[in-house]
């Protein structure tokens, strides 16, 4: 009989779901696309009762020739059809642009196929000396998580979608679908869209599960001052003066609603919005707080913005670190279709989702009764403004939060670690003989919600 094993193919903040499994299925192998590179995972994986290693290992030189050659040889089959007769009719059909669809298709193979080639390879080698009781991924539309997928549902391995963010607008294009057998979403408003796109597709796939990355927020919020106090003293910030957080959000160019400028944007939105607080008297510590591979650039675009619009520097902060700490400190949080809203909702801190062109397009965020105050660029000092100095309006806006908080993410009782383990449990092959893969996730009784 082969040893058991699952495939990860989980962002860091989850991995807190592995720990717990491999605890309860002590000889578990986890194959993991991220963490081998951290010791303390590892040491806690070993713990626990299981082994972590590298979902991909250096193959020989020969496996990787073989590879090469194989992807040399799909390139030019996928390139034969798109250059020929039925790809063009396909097209025409639909009014599409054809030659400029198959440039931009070529060149998204060029850069995916290997790194997928890779990927299977690295399952049919674990898959030989292992049984593979589960898939669970982080998000499965992402070209080697949705390899790792497919792959499973080949082998009748049962795949699970643990959702990174709830989804808070209506799901489109590759998000419009769910790949894995099973998807687990944070809480109600986070399988609305899915079920609005298409309920009878979708309602036996989706669990609710709450947010794992979420689990320690009903701890922190206890410690709130605490937490304040460590953040005023690290970061030499005045504890008696409001602290307004802004969480950048990202430039992604992976459909027609992406803009290229949303960074710079938003940004100078909000800076502005804190030199009107500031013109009215009411001074603020400005914390921004953007995200690690943004540091290159981040802080010095917020220097120059900051000297374009003439402000005094020793009241703004930039950093990369603590965001659930900043989350829980804050006394106003600022962010653009963010799940940094969701958190502060969890946390019951004032919170302003900060509306762009594009946010209309996908329709609203956040509902009105979830205490999450939406505003556009021209209004969002008055909102910020509102916050910090109306006392009643920040109690009405914490009560609808806590109202509202459960439906965001199942729970808010710290264990949504247990129900993610128990459904990854329920789901997974049972360990068995050499040449059986167990059932396909789809088929198991007793799934559905």
């Amino acid at each position: 009989m082969k040893p058991a094993a699952i495939i990860s193919v989980l962002h860091q903040r989850t991995f807190s779901v592995l720990e717990s499994y491999v605890r309860d299925n002590p000889q578990t192998t986890v194959f993991a696309w991220q963490g081998p590179e951290d010791p303390e995972l590892v040491r806690r994986i070993a713990a626990a009762g299981g082994e972590m290693v590298p979902l991909h290992v250096p193959l020989p030189l020969f496996q990787r020739a073989r590879l090469k050659a194989e992807s040399r040889w799909r390139l030019s089959r996928l390139e034969g059809v798109l250059r020929g007769p039925a790809w063009s009719r396909f097209c025409s059909e639909r009014g599409w642009p054809g030659e400029r669809l198959r440039a931009l298709i070529g060149r998204r193979a060029r850069a995916d196929l290997p790194v997928i080639a890779a990927v299977v390879a690295a399952l049919e080698r674990i898959a030989a000396s292992h049984t593979v009781r589960l898939v669970v991924v982080s998000e499965d539309f992402s070209p080697w998580a949705r390899a790792a997928v497919l792959w499973a549902r080949e082998r009748g391995i049962p795949s699970l979608h643990l959702s990174h963010s709830l989804t808070v607008c209506e799901p489109y294009t590759v998000h419009r679908r769910i790949v894995s057998d099973v998807l687990a979403v944070f809480g109600e408003r986070g399988a609305e869209g899915y079920l609005d796109a298409d309920a009878d597709a979708f309602v036996g796939q989706i669990r609710l599960t709450g947010n794992p990355a979420w689990d320690d927020y009903p701890q922190m919020v206890s410690r709130r001052e605490a937490i304040r106090c460590g953040l005023a003293i690290r970061h030499e910030l005045p504890p008696s003066r409001p602290w307004v957080v802004f969480a950048t959000t990202v430039v992604e160019t992976q459909t027609a609603f992406c803009d290229d400028g949303v960074f710079e944007e938003t940004l100078r939105a909000f800076l502005e919005a804190c030199r009107t607080l500031a013109d009215e008297g009411r001074g603020v510590e400005i914390i921004v707080k953007d995200r690690p591979p943004n540091r290159t650039f981040g802080s010095a675009r917020l220097g120059e913005l900051v000297t374009e619009l003439g402000m005094a520097k020793e009241h703004i902060h930039y950093v990369v670190d603590e965001m659930k700490e900043w989350v829980v400190a804050a006394d106003a949080v600022v962010s653009v279709a963010s799940n940094v809203s969701v958190e502060a909702l969890l946390a019951a801190t004032p919170a302003v989702n900060l509306v762009t062109e594009v946010d209309v397009a996908l329709t609203p965020s956040f509902d009105a009764e979830s205490g999450i105050v939406e505003a556009e660029g021209h209004e969002l000092a008055a909102a910020l403004g509102r916050i910090l100095s109306d006392p009643d309006h920040r109690v009405r806006l914490r009560d609808q939060m806590r109202r509202a908080a459960s439906r965001y993410n199942l729970g808010l009782d710290g264990t949504a670690t247990t129900r993610v383990v128990r459904l990854m449990e329920e789901l997974a092959s049972p360990v068995a003989a050499e040449g059986s893969h167990g059932r396909s996730a789809a088929s198991r009784e007793g799934e559905r919600v």
